[in-house]
């Protein structure tokens, strides 16, 4: 499921020599099925899809469609949450999905909500009201509670802890947490006052604290954002500013600002190779180099179709192939994967335009530069020589292509989704699915050539 994510490439020919400011983005909205435009959040499943949470519902997106989540808005949490929404997976299956004044929680194994969370927060030792909630990356629960105080509760161990009480003089002076990450043993938090301090999960205490933010992040800093990379140094972002941390010097460095009339950051995070992707409310993408702290500015978002999409960025998540997913506050979903600036969009079907929702799901480069392209109605060669699309073998392969591989003999491998594996070679193909059990008899009567009597067929009924 995660490569059919990470391939939603629609077609592809020869390296074009695209300049690196020159993205080019495909958009998803309404009438490819998302339920509305409006992009509240983006999270990635257990399983690989994609969760996006628009202002209506929770939809779940596989790459080629739309799973829709509505709930009952009588029975919904209420708790005053005031922040933008966040989406957290825990380790049984389920999302918890932080919203405006209210929290749901719903199953991934059953596809059903489950409204009785204070039953839910009660197993785990919680038993007032919400103010605020976090799961880390071990699966862990971090809870704030409406008396200000803050709980740890460690999912192995199934056991609960008071971090800080909510009339402690601590809590009084710093006030309480506005955002967490982990990195390995350690797990920053952000608190409201800006202090920012390192738990450490062996020793169970506070081992760090950093007041570089103090006076600079509140308790209305609602847009704040902290990730660690995978040294772990920090990447920090909020309104007017992204900083670095080096874990090593323990110093700070402001890599990017901002300012105008209701321009801000809105969003953060890395990509695979560790540089930034930021968004903001008015002025489009930044893009920061890991190495040079380079920061390039995307004003407009540049579609795949030759337009350019200007709104405000509501949120920004990387995927697990490296893809970028850009959700916007009216004009629904972006998305972007390296690959595609080396690439334009070609035809493969029939008539003059360009098509830009064919789900095309892999690709193979042959040894004469020629393009095997699998898609949902065949499998295909594109030729970038003469920009031709040849449809191979129309009537024999007729349905979705999932997969391609050359062997060392140089025969291509193409995988389907309902009717087995073809193999391909010197011009002709085998049904190995139909084939299946002539091939084993071949097999077993090498491997016993005498006393073997029955035939594959006989073997797997």
């Amino acid at each position: 499921m995660k490569k059919i994510i990470g391939i939603i490439l629609l077609c592809l020919v020869h390296l074009n020599g695209v300049a690196q400011e020159q993205y080019k983005f495909r958009l998803i909205d309404v009438v490819d099925g998302l339920s509305d435009n409006q992009i509240r959040g983006l999270s990635v499943t257990p399983d690989g899809r994609i969760g996006i949470r628009t202002a209506s519902i929770l939809n779940i997106y596989d790459g080629a469609s739309f799973e829709h989540f509505p709930y009952d808005k009588d029975k919904k949490y209420v708790w005053t949450y005031t922040r933008p929404p966040k989406e957290y997976y825990d380790g049984q299956g389920r999302v918890w999905m932080k919203e405006l004044n209210y929290l749901l929680l719903l199953d991934l194994k059953t596809n059903t909500f489950n409204y009785d969370i204070p039953d839910e927060l009660a197993k785990m030792g919680v038993d007032k009201r919400l103010k605020n909630l976090f799961i880390d990356e071990a699966k862990n629960y971090w809870f704030v509670t409406e008396d200000n105080t803050f709980r740890f509760y460690d999912v192995e161990k199934r056991k609960g802890k008071i971090i800080d009480s909510g009339d402690s003089e601590f809590t009084r002076k710093y006030g309480i947490p506005l955002e967490l990450a982990q990195y390995k043993n350690f797990c920053w938090i952000v608190y409201s006052s800006g202090l920012i301090r390192c738990w450490d999960y062996v020793s169970s205490e506070f081992i760090f604290q950093d007041s570089r933010f103090e006076g600079i992040i509140n308790e209305r800093t609602d847009r704040l954002y902290l990730h660690p990379d995978s040294a772990g140094n920090l990447w920090l972002m909020y309104h007017n500013g992204i900083c670095f941390y080096n874990r090593t010097l323990r110093e700070w460095k402001e890599v990017g600002t901002i300012s105008g009339v209701s321009n801000f950051f809105t969003c953060m995070d890395l990509d695979r190779n560790e540089n930034v992707w930021v968004g903001t409310s008015r002025s489009g993408l930044r893009f920061i180099d890991r190495e040079t702290f380079h920061v390039t500015q995307i004003p407009d978002i540049p579609m795949v179709n030759g337009g350019v999409l200007d709104n405000d960025i509501y949120a920004i998540m990387v995927d697990d192939n490296n893809g970028l997913w850009v959700g916007t506050l009216f004009q629904g979903l972006c998305y972007y994967h390296p690959t595609m600036q080396k690439f334009r969009l070609v035809q493969t079907g029939s008539g003059t335009s360009y098509i830009t929702n064919e789900s095309v799901r892999c690709f193979l480069e042959e040894d004469d530069g020629n393009i095997l392209v699998g898609n949902r109605s065949g499998l295909y060669r594109f030729h970038p020589s003469s920009q031709k699309v040849e449809h191979l073998y129309e009537d024999q392969i007729k349905e979705l292509v999932i997969s391609l591989y050359r062997d060392r003999e140089g025969s291509i491998w193409a995988g389907t989704f309902l009717k087995g594996f073809y193999q391909i070679c010197g011009g002709g193909y085998v049904n190995l699915f139909q084939e299946l059990p002539a091939l084993l008899s071949k097999m077993l009567r090498r491997m016993f050539p005498v006393e073997c009597t029955k035939t594959a067929r006989d073997v797997i009924g």
